[in-house]
């Protein structure tokens, strides 16, 4: 959807921002009605959820990366699924 790139995420990944949300363009409110549509969808077709654990990358112990601001788990989580046939 082109709202982040690579670059933006790969600072994520490796700490250099606190949370992905701040990296992103565009409307959050927007980006979270798209989730929750996405999630909807993934139901009517049957399509299984599948929360994958994102941790921070390079050196150091690996910490569990944020997605949003507020840390909210129900966004957190809209956030961390991905959804696959069953």
């Amino acid at each position: 959807m082109e709202r982040i790139t690579p670059k933006q995420v790969e600072d994520w990944r490796r700490k250099r921002v606190s949370y992905l949300e701040r990296m992103i363009l565009g409307n959050l409110s927007k980006l979270q009605f798209i989730l929750q549509t996405l999630r909807k969808f993934a139901r009517e077709q049957d399509l299984k959820p599948s929360e994958t654990v994102y941790k921070s990358w390079g050196k150091g112990s690996k910490q569990q990366l944020r997605f949003s601001k507020s840390g909210s788990p129900y966004v957190e989580k809209l956030y961390a699924t991905h959804y696959v046939k069953k």
